[in-house]
Order: structure tokens, then C-alpha cells, then sequence
């Protein structure tokens, strides 16, 4: 529905959904009330159902993930479909690949329905690069 707001209310509802949870990220605190702005403005939303592979182990990461609703399960290189961990609303994923251009080192799954906001890295350098 945010496409059609106002520009004005579209950014203020982005704010209100995104701020916190990019404020529980510890490096992202650092940065100045403006920075964040833009960084929420550039959230874009994803629903993933049940049993819905979010990211795979191996594959390159380009993206950072905040579980808005739902549970993942988190699966490392050497454990077969061993879960790891389950990661839940307000947790995130994949900012190693947000600040690096590495392999991903788990696979992530939905265990139910998924509601993500996600960040681009190409979004993040963008933003770094006008405010350094």
C-alpha cells in the first residue's frame, strides 16, 4: 500500500515499521539519524511460506535480512539438515554479505510464514558512498 501514499506519509510509515529494527544492529547505531532514514527508505519487503529456502550456504550474499514476523531455522555447512538455531522476529541475518563480499556459511529456512525487510548491499554502498 506504501506506493500509494504521499511521499511524506510512505517515509514516516517506512519509519515507524523499520527504524528499531535497524537500530538493533549494533554497527548501524553509529550512523546519524539521516543515514538511517535513507537506509529504511531503502527496505524493500519479502514473504517467504513454510519450508521456503530464504538463503543457501555457498551462494554469494548480496542482502541482509530482519525477520519483521515468523521463525527461521538456521543450517551450517557440515550439519546435513542438522538446525543450528531458529531465528525469530527481530533477529536478523546475513550482515556478513551486507559488509563483505563472501559465501554465505549457512542456509536459512522458513519454518513458517516469513514476513522479511531486506537491505541491498548495492543499496548500502550507495549510501556509505554519500555519507562516508
Amino acid at each position: 500500500f506504501l506506493p500509494e501514499l504521499s511521499p511524506n506519509l510512505a517515509k514516516e510509515v517506512r519509519l515507524f515499521w523499520c527504524r528499531d529494527m535497524i537500530l538493533n544492529v549494533p554497527f548501524f547505531r553509529l550512523f546519524p539519524s539521516q543515514v538511517v532514514q535513507r537506509l529504511v527508505c531503502a527496505v524493500r519487503v519479502e514473504f517467504y511460506m513454510p519450508d521456503d529456502y530464504i538463503i543457501l550456504v555457498g551462494e554469494f550474499g548480496h542482502e541482509m535480512f530482519f525477520i519483521k514476523s515468523g521463525t527461521v531455522d538456521v543450517f551450517r555447512i557440515d550439519e546435513a539438515e542438522q538446525i543450528v538455531c531458529s531465528l525469530r522476529e527481530g533477529e536478523y541475518f546475513g550482515d556478513v554479505a551486507l559488509l563483505t563480499k563472501s559465501q554465505r556459511t549457512a542456509t536459512i529456512k522458513a519454518r513458517t510464514f516469513v514476513t522479511c525487510a531486506i537491505i541491498s548491499r548495492d543499496q548500502f554502498e550507495g549510501l556509505l558512498a554519500d555519507h562516508p
